[in-house]
């Protein structure tokens, strides 16, 4: 008979981060922000992410037809937006990923950014240019 004495270490590693949190951010009050985020004046899909470069934190909301609503937490935010073309054809494991056709200015290398108040209207409208 194997012993599952094992099992315990293990559980703890999965357990104990939940116990402890990951930080104070977790307990931190959010705010909701809106906006539209249109290509060559043609509401986009997707999603926008808003990302805090010191600490890796982000907040990724969905975008439909050009609209997004969601909760972020306050301070300057880099603003990162991607898109991917639909799928045509079955897929097979070793097919690429789709490829982003959004210009890296707007999340790679990004020029974009917000800043969340806990106070203000929190609206970003965003109209990006393929060219």
């Amino acid at each position: 008979m194997i012993s599952n004495v094992w099992q315990i270490p293990v559980g703890l590693l999965f357990t104990i981060p939940l116990l402890t949190g990951c930080g104070d951010q977790q307990f931190e009050s959010t705010y909701r922000v809106t906006g539209t985020v249109t290509l060559d004046q043609t509401p986009l899909p997707q999603n926008i992410v808003f990302l805090t470069p010191e600490t890796g934190d982000l907040q990724s909301i969905a975008i439909e037809n050009g609209v997004y609503s969601g909760e972020v937490r306050a301070g300057q935010r880099r603003v990162e937006i991607r898109a991917y073309r639909p799928e045509t054809g079955p897929r097979t494991p070793m097919d690429p990923p789709p490829s982003n056709y959004l210009p890296e200015r707007y999340n790679t290398t990004t020029e974009l950014s917000a800043t969340i108040s806990a106070t203000d209207p929190n609206v970003f409208d965003f109209a990006l240019n393929s060219k």
